[in-house]
């Protein structure tokens, strides 16, 4: 009966024990489960950390680059209110200067006024004092007791010849008598003196007066002179002073950097404001005001320097780069050689060229460089600029100075400019402007005009050589080897040196636009023609170098 009993207990336990390893294995898939859902929870919550991260940087980066912005911003908004405060001082610098040079002015004036009645009193004063001496050396010539000097007289002449008054009295007596009636004598005789006396020193006195009233009388009429000649010096300063007030205000022009603009730009500088009292850094405002451009980067970092020295060194720089001579003559070199060649009837462009010549002329007094217009080398560039009947008389000027110092020499610079403008003074005289814009017309008429047959007649040109009439008809003729081409397909005249086909074109008086008439010049031509080789405005036959031919 035992066995049954153990068998189902131990069956028992085995049931237990499955169903405890059954829960055992059920908990350890519950802890992986839970193991890996929290490692994959910990994944994902370090991916949103990093992501958190990354947005946090790049929102403090962008804030970082708001907060330079702004620095710089702010930074510049300082400078600029520097610079702001910089300028007030500066206008408030130039008022109270004003308000001092008032007050200056107005001592002045006042000074000067008192220093005039000063002068009118000390010479008052002057005369004063010499009348008085005057009447001082004259009272002490006189004696003080007349009467005693009179009386010592006559007792010196009793004694030595007594008069005989009467010769019956004893001696002693009669020098008792004599000396009792010579005292009422000497006491007549000395208030007759005394009267006499008295009376050539009021005469002397009154002519004394009379001498002291004409000198005082002349001194206030030189005062009087003195005075009228200053109140009208004053009048006429016054005058000077309303005039110049009423005159309008002289402007100073912006300096760009032109080398050519800088002298007149530099004297206007130096007479408004460089010659005025005012100090150092107000003058180096105005200089940043009246310059633009390159100058005035170059000024703007002198104004940074801020010393006493600025304006000076910022005056002599600006003087070295745009005064310098080499600089200048370069300017006007280059400018000559980029001048647009002249027409035969452009007579403003002739006065303009002209008028540039006269200023380069002058600057060559100051600009030693600019003596290399004296070589032909550069006196060939500008004659290229000239019209052909220009350049014809140049060339014979050449040929008469050459006859008259020699082959070797050239005609300098000043002599071309002379002929520059005499031909420029001709070409716009006052009352032919009608006549000439009335030939321009006709000619540009007769230019769109068809013509079936030209006749042309060369004249004769100074070398001497004898005038030829020319037949220009619609055919195509040559006029140099009068076969049946045009000049400009004619392999003869293509052959010539270019300065023998120019000649050519000077002797007939061709227009170098279509080589087919003298009616007109290139200016009015209506038929110009391009040349084949490199394409110029210019005619086939006039290009200069043969050899170098366009494919």
């Amino acid at each position: 009966m035992s066995l049954p009993i153990q068998s189902s207990s131990s069956h028992k336990f085995d049931e237990s024990k499955k169903s405890n390893a059954g829960r055992a294995a059920s908990h350890a898939g519950h802890v992986s489960s839970y193991k890996s859902s929290k490692s994959s929870s910990r994944a994902s919550h370090a991916v949103s950390v990093t992501s958190s991260y990354a947005r946090h940087q790049e929102e403090k980066l962008e804030l970082a680059k708001t907060a330079a912005a702004l620095q710089v911003q702010l930074d510049f908004a300082e400078k600029e209110k520097q610079l702001k405060l910089l300028e007030l001082e500066a206008a408030k610098k130039v008022e109270e200067m004003k308000i001092e040079r008032d007050k200056k002015l107005e001592q002045l004036e006042i000074e000067r006024k008192l220093a005039e009645t000063r002068a009118v009193m000390e010479v008052y004063s002057s005369l004063e004092r010499d009348d008085n001496s005057s009447i001082s050396s004259e009272l002490s010539g006189i004696p003080a007791d007349k009467h005693e000097h009179m009386q010592r007289f006559l007792n010196s002449h009793q004694s030595d010849h007594p008069p005989p008054l009467c010769p019956s009295v004893p001696q002693s007596e009669s020098a008792y008598v004599d000396n009792a009636s010579l005292q009422p004598v000497a006491m007549v005789t000395s208030a007759n003196q005394n009267r006499s006396d008295e009376q050539s020193s009021a005469h002397q006195s009154h002519h004394q007066s009379e001498g002291g009233r004409m000198t005082m009388s002349s001194a206030l009429e030189k005062c009087i002179t003195q005075l009228a000649e200053s109140s009208r010096q004053q009048r006429d300063v016054n005058k000077r002073l309303v005039a110049s007030s009423q005159l309008p205000k002289i402007a100073i022009p912006q300096f760009n950097g032109d080398p050519l603009q800088y002298p007149l730009w530099r004297n206007s500088f130096n007479s408004l404001i460089d010659s005025q009292p005012l100090d150092a850094d107000t003058k180096l405002n105005y200089l940043n005001q009246y310059v633009t451009g390159k100058p005035k980067h170059l000024v703007e970092h002198y104004m940074l320097i801020g010393t006493e020295e600025a304006y000076t060194q910022a005056r002599k720089v600006l003087n070295e780069r745009y005064g310098n001579s080499s600089v200048v003559s370069t300017a006007f070199i280059s400018k000559l050689r980029q001048w647009t060649r002249l027409t035969p009837r452009d007579a403003a462009g002739l006065r303009d060229f002209s008028d540039f010549l006269g200023k380069v002329e002058a600057a060559r007094a100051t600009t030693a460089s600019l003596g290399v217009l004296d070589y032909a080398s550069e006196n060939a560039r500008l004659v290229e600029k000239l019209p052909f009947n220009l350049e014809t008389k140049w060339r014979d000027k050449i040929d008469y100075w050459r006859q008259i110092r020699g082959q070797d020499s050239f005609p300098p610079f000043s002599e071309f400019v002379k002929l520059v403008k005499i031909a420029a003074d001709r070409a716009n005289i006052p009352e032919l402007q009608s006549v000439v814009r009335s030939q321009d017309k006709q000619r540009s008429n007769a230019g769109s005009a068809p013509k079936k047959n030209t006749s042309v007649f060369a004249t004769s040109t100074s070398r001497g050589e004898p005038t030829s009439r020319v037949q220009l008809s619609s055919d195509k003729s040559c006029l140099f080897c009068n076969k049946r081409h045009l000049l400009d397909d004619c392999e003869r005249f293509l052959r010539k040196p270019f300065a023998e086909r120019k000649d050519f074109f000077f002797k007939k008086r061709l227009c170098m636009g279509c080589a087919r008439s003298s009616d007109h010049q290139v200016r009015e031509c209506n038929d110009k023609k391009v040349c084949r080789i490199c394409a110029g405005a210019h005619l086939t036959c006039l290009h200069r170098n043969f050899q170098q031919r366009r494919p």
